[in-house]
């Protein structure tokens, strides 16, 4: 009976407090979580049924290859921003805007760039929206229309609403449609058609799994 007891009141604590127990350092979020204070401490975190996902505070930052690259020209340029973590690995981030993309020069050094030399004013589509640095890349390079796609509920309500100061409203834009769905069913269903479709790090730990266990057989 008191095990049990001691069990709900640490099950209790956990889910008030996440980091009550700290993360394995295999988890991407140990470094950051297991300091009591600083520019990336944990500010935000939410249960759903997929994941749990983390927000950090902001602080001025690298930018963030994004599931890419960035061209070495940016290679030291900073910008403030926020992580978004699931289960504790699998970083997003979120880029701070005032609204203004063209501001945000650095998104045009992104290999994900790549496809608006060759389409003009495309229809684009993003699976894996994540903090949406694909959303802006698609918006800077003068996309007519972008439609991301975005499994985890949570990570659509952080830059949809919660932090959508934070984000410049960007998302909440006329020309952006950010709908909470898994990708593959989306598309099976969607019948519009896409001049760009975009996929930046969309992976899971059990692919890498299944992945790492045929490595070995």
């Amino acid at each position: 009976a008191l095990f049990g007891l001691s069990l709900a009141v640490l099950l209790v604590g956990v889910w008030k407090n996440p980091y009550l127990v700290y993360p394995t350092a295999r988890k991407g979020t140990s470094f950051i979580a297991n300091r009591a204070k600083g520019p990336w401490a944990i500010e935000d975190s939410h249960w759903t049924v997929l994941a749990r996902i983390d927000v950090s505070k902001p602080g001025k930052g690298g930018i963030p290859a994004g599931g890419g690259q960035v061209s070495p020209r940016w290679s030291n340029y900073q910008w403030v921003q926020r992580f978004i973590w699931q289960d504790g690995s699998a970083p997003t981030w979120m880029l701070s805007s005032d609204g203004d993309i063209k501001k945000m020069e650095f998104l045009d050094g992104y290999l994900q760039a790549a496809p608006y030399v060759i389409q003009k004013s495309p229809q684009v589509l993003v699976i894996g929206v994540g903090g949406g640095p694909d959303v802006l890349i698609a918006l800077y390079n003068e996309a007519k229309h972008v439609v991301g796609v975005e499994v985890n509920s949570y990570t659509v309500r952080a830059i949809k609403e919660k932090w959508a100061d934070f984000t410049g409203n960007i998302f909440n834009r006329p020309d952006v449609e950010i709908i909470n769905n898994e990708g593959r069913h989306f598309l099976s269903r969607n019948k519009d058609s896409f001049d760009v479709i975009q996929l930046s790090g969309v992976d899971t730990r059990s692919e890498e799994h299944t992945s790492e266990l045929q490595s070995r057989q």
